[in-house]
């Protein structure tokens, strides 16, 4: 259904995707298909965050949430199509940010990366041997 959520399309007037926020040696925000903070795929997935090995180190990919606007804390189960790249180790993330994939080659290319530089491609090396299917939660 969201299988292009992120290809840009002249027909449909899709952006490309860009890194809309980056925060210098800590971590760059891209996933957005609007390359908004808002954007995003109509629903909501389940944090995977309980007896989850991965950590946070640098170079990890990781969940974006949605922030309470009073406490400025992560809500939990707000994740979207929206992700993070920490360009540092982030310990006090582990627990909270659901971690997903890592970079293994190029770690100083997204070091270098700034807010509105464009992402051309991503490969992926290495996937599960199964399918995987996210629990999906209504947008609140």
């Amino acid at each position: 259904e969201n299988d292009k959520l992120f290809a840009p399309d002249p027909a449909k007037s899709k952006k490309e995707l860009t890194f809309y926020y980056a925060a210098p040696g800590s971590f760059l925000i891209t996933g957005s298909p609007t390359n908004e903070p808002e954007g995003g795929p109509g629903y909501r997935i389940s944090d995977e965050t309980a007896d989850n090995k991965k950590t946070n180190a640098k170079g990890t990919l990781c969940m974006l949430l949605e922030m309470d606007p009073v406490s400025k804390n992560p809500i939990p189960n707000t994740g979207g199509s929206q992700f993070m790249i920490t360009l540092q180790d982030m310990p006090a993330w582990n627990g909270i940010y659901t971690p997903f994939g890592r970079i293994t080659e190029g770690l100083e290319v997204a070091e270098k990366l700034a807010q509105g530089d464009a992402i051309e491609t991503v490969t992926v090396v290495s996937k599960r041997n199964h399918p995987y299917q996210a629990t999906k939660l209504p947008v609140r």
